[in-house]
């Protein structure tokens, strides 16, 4: 392993040579360009409790207090469900999604130490991050500056 190392947390290692995550290991001078991106959180389940829920409510049967526990199963649901972050790293070997997390200061860390292994190397080229642009399903983030 490389003798200086500039994040070493949860499993993901960035290194002056290496970038390794999940076991998963990536040569820092591959990398061509880098990015993050926003997914929208899934809510399909708390809007089918939701639904469901408010169906069982109108009827006023006997399931009327099932349904508003549905509403309330589908309210928690929906406040829990929190936006993934994905690290995108182009490589010779194409796009690669070397990082999926729900906690943004930590791959907002990854990425600066990402940022500060590539300047100590000579990238021949390689774009500095910036938001990537992948149609509706991602919302671009801006990236974090560096100090």
């Amino acid at each position: 392993m490389d003798k200086k190392v500039f994040f070493n947390q949860y499993g993901v290692t960035v290194s002056k040579t290496r970038f390794i995550v999940r076991g998963q290991l990536y040569e820092i001078n591959k990398i061509s360009f880098l990015t993050y991106q926003r997914l929208k959180p899934n809510r399909w389940f708390a809007m089918a409790c939701m639904a469901i829920g408010v169906l069982l409510v109108l009827d006023e049967g006997d399931l009327f207090a099932f349904g508003g526990c549905l509403i309330l199963l589908g309210i928690v649901a929906w406040v829990a469900a929190k936006p993934k972050y994905v690290v995108m790293l182009t490589m010779p070997e194409g796009e690669v999604q070397a990082l999926v997390s729900t906690d943004l200061p930590h791959v907002e860390r990854v990425i600066q130490a990402l940022n500060t292994s590539r300047g100590m190397h000579d990238t021949q080229g390689a774009e500095p991050v910036r938001p990537a642009d992948k149609g509706n399903h991602f919302n671009p983030l801006t990236p974090p500056a560096m100090e």
